[in-house]
């Protein structure tokens, strides 16, 4: 008996397929901040470079940091805006994500940082697809909202008195005026890492 339900198991062991995974990888330059919309945690001192995803279509968002060491000792980092690589249909295997026409000085990099560009290449490295970062201006509709953490109730008044807001920016408001002041927070934090 014991030996039928073995035998039994192993048939449907051999009969199911294996999970088919898509392998991403990254090098240091290259942070990837949120797949399919979904933010990745990361601790401070530690850096995640490779992901495991389902095969299919991905939207991977991104973003160009480096570090540069001058000669006096002192260090500064570069980084570009977030922006989103959106794959074809990804089969299973392994893919990376690599730094196209990258900097070699620090010059190089300051420009290359206002527009970097990101390729996915598969496993025989093939150029699947590439993305140029593009610079967003400081000067947006969110800055002409003026919030401020400290001035949070006078600007509400203020956006909520404004008629020339788009429905978005109502949505906005709306959702501004419903958050606690720890969610608004966050948010001020968020939006200050964008702007950097």
């Amino acid at each position: 008996m014991r030996v039928k339900i073995m035998a039994a198991s192993l048939v449907v062991l051999c009969s199911t397929p294996v999970f088919a995974a898509v392998n991403i990888s990254a090098p240091e330059e290259i942070k990837i901040v949120a797949i399919n919309d979904q933010e990745l945690k990361m601790g401070l001192l530690s850096k995640k470079d490779d992901y495991v995803l389902a095969e299919g279509a991905h939207k991977i968002s991104v973003r160009y940091s480096a570090f540069f060491e001058h000669h006096d000792h002192s260090h500064d980092i570069l980084k570009s805006d977030v922006f989103t690589l959106h794959t074809p249909v990804l089969k299973s295997g392994q893919y990376h994500l690599s730094l196209i026409n990258a900097p070699q000085d620090f010059e190089a990099a300051k420009q290359y940082q206002q527009q970097p560009i990101i390729g996915l290449y598969d496993q025989n490295k093939n150029l699947l697809v590439q993305q140029v970062g593009t610079k967003v201006t400081k000067s947006s509709w969110l800055n002409s909202i003026n919030l401020t953490t400290t001035q949070a109730e006078t600007s509400k008044q203020a956006v909520s008195n404004d008629s020339t807001n788009t429905p978005s920016d109502q949505a906005l408001i709306q959702l501004w005026q419903k958050s606690s002041k720890d969610e608004r927070q966050k948010f001020m934090q968020w939006i200050a890492e964008q702007s950097k």
